[in-house]
């Protein structure tokens, strides 16, 4: 297994003189379980496509378990139990199990409790589901109870 550092690599070592595709036999597979963009995925499955080769992207699919940091559970605290906070919560129950709302939501508490309960329940992502006019406070007391911020503007 040969892990390269970036697209260029990969385009390098496949395509470049005495390259992987020229070197794989018609009927041939490429497996790659590298991470790379899904412009060069493309390009790779049309090349070998071209050639009569195949291209395996199977590891790929079974392993965003591991590059999202799923190998363990996340326990999710959703302040703001609105539509918003509700669609959150149910979506991610449903489609994946490492994830466990674990506080402001499913049990709604009072928000003067908020640092206490996400510290208790253990939670280790902090979304906050309120309105713009609240949210920077919210997010203030999020930090406090020892979330790192990460910020993302609704509708980006």
């Amino acid at each position: 297994s040969l892990q390269l550092a970036d697209d260029q690599a990969v385009e390098q070592i496949v395509f470049g003189e005495d390259g992987v595709a020229s070197a794989l036999p018609e009927g041939a597979v490429h497996i790659s379980s590298g991470t790379i963009s899904v412009a060069l995925a493309r390009r790779l499955a049309e090349e070998h496509g071209r050639r009569g080769q195949g291209y395996a992207i199977n590891p790929l699919v079974e392993q965003p378990a591991w590059v999202l940091g799923l190998e363990h559970d996340w326990r999710i605290a959703i302040d703001g139990f609105g539509y918003l906070g509700h669609a959150l919560a149910t979506f991610i129950t449903s489609r994946e199990s490492r994830f466990c709302i674990a506080a402001r939501g499913i049990t709604v508490a009072d928000i003067a409790s908020m640092e206490h309960d996400i510290q208790r329940a253990d939670c280790n992502i902090g979304v906050i589901a309120v309105p713009a006019p609240a949210a920077q406070a919210i997010a203030h007391r999020m930090a406090a109870a020892g979330f790192a911020p990460l910020t993302r503007e609704a509708g980006h």
